[in-house]
């Protein structure tokens, strides 16, 4: 059953994607236009976005039961279990992208029980040779906005880092779910600005380890997704942007905030571009396109503020000798020229 829900998940996801891109280039023009797509958005995308998240689930879990099952029926009774039963419980496989495991440091252990720490690695997140801004992004605006509740969701114990996640069973209800990792982070991982290994470096590995592996990740993904993840609360997202107000009342209330942009012209990416090119246009050279930002801050002017996990300095987009910067502030004009999806969650309670 594993392994016919791994063959469907990414089948339901690409025939999701393609009804929304015929949805989008219709040539249709109108406030019913408008109507239905919000309608569409709604109903149909956020639903189908979670049938394929909750497939996913069931089958990592499925994979898991069958696999301690089988340890504990060996003959040797070698299936040792860890004080928080439940997970997975080894290192995710390398790839090519992730490169080979390195140590972490000890006094990392000190960390991840420190909140300030890990807002402050947050605020100094650096993303590494992986395409996995979909999950470090919500994890920084997560770390960010409520650092205590991940310092409760994080521990070293008997040699090992343990993270709880949360996911869904198949009536919907929110359980608790621990993922257990070696010492090891992959040697491309994500960083702090500095070049060390930080408390995001654990979160990124329990995360692969939870999705079956780096190269489950590497890829990208839908950033509601790790956001349910690291937090158990339901997330909405936006296809037309939220006012600067609304962003505003959503920081303001204590709320996880990322956003993120479409391609540039002839780029492609994970949806149809002539569906992004009817609505916002192409993004802008100065900004990253299929990237996901951490929306930081509404400042008293209106500015938008969004942190790029690419690090403080930013960096520069493959082919594209434009430096991106490590951080944004836009207009409202700008915010909405640049982005196309915002997705929110309530911030989690410790």
């Amino acid at each position: 059953w594993a392994d016919h829900a791994e063959r469907m998940q990414p089948r339901l996801e690409s025939l999701l994607q393609e009804m929304r891109g015929t949805v989008r280039s219709a040539a249709w023009v109108g406030p019913d236009r408008e109507a239905f797509l919000g309608a569409f958005s709604s109903q149909v995308e956020h639903s189908g976005a979670r049938a394929v998240e909750l497939l996913g689930t069931l089958g990592r879990r499925a994979r898991s039961d069958a696999e301690e099952q089988d340890a504990a029926s060996a003959a040797d009774g070698s299936a040792a279990v860890g004080p928080h039963s439940g997970g997975d419980r080894s290192s995710p496989k390398p790839t090519e992208d992730s490169g080979d495991p390195v140590a972490v440091p000890g006094d990392l252990q000190e960390d991840v029980d420190d909140p300030a720490a890990i807002r402050r690695d947050a605020e100094r997140i650096v993303q590494g040779g992986m395409g996995d801004c979909f999950c470090l992004a919500p994890l920084a605006a997560v770390a960010r906005a409520k650092p205590d509740f991940l310092e409760e969701n994080v521990w070293f114990e008997d040699g090992q880092y343990h993270v709880r996640f949360y996911e869904k069973d198949f009536l919907g209800r929110v359980q608790e779910r621990v993922v257990t990792v070696d010492p090891e982070v992959a040697g491309n991982g994500v960083r702090d600005a500095d070049g060390d290994i930080s408390t995001m470096s654990i979160f990124e590995t329990a995360y692969a380890s939870y999705r079956g592996g780096y190269g489950e990740i590497e890829e990208g993904g839908h950033a509601a997704d790790p956001m349910f993840t690291l937090t158990g609360q339901d997330t909405r997202t936006y296809d037309v942007e939220p006012s600067v107000d609304q962003l505003r009342d959503e920081l303001a209330a204590g709320n996880v905030v990322v956003a993120d942009t479409g391609p540039r012209d002839g780029e492609g990416g994970l949806f149809d571009p002539e569906s992004w090119s009817d609505r916002d246009g192409a993004v802008p050279r100065d900004t990253v396109s299929t990237h996901v930002y951490v929306v930081t801050d509404v400042r008293e002017d209106g500015r938008v503020v969004l942190q790029n996990p690419w690090g403080p300095d930013g960096g520069f987009q493959a082919d594209d000798d434009v430096h991106k910067p490590g951080e944004l502030v836009l207009t409202e004009e700008e915010y909405r020229e640049r982005f196309q999806n915002v997705t929110v969650t309530e911030g989690p309670e410790s």
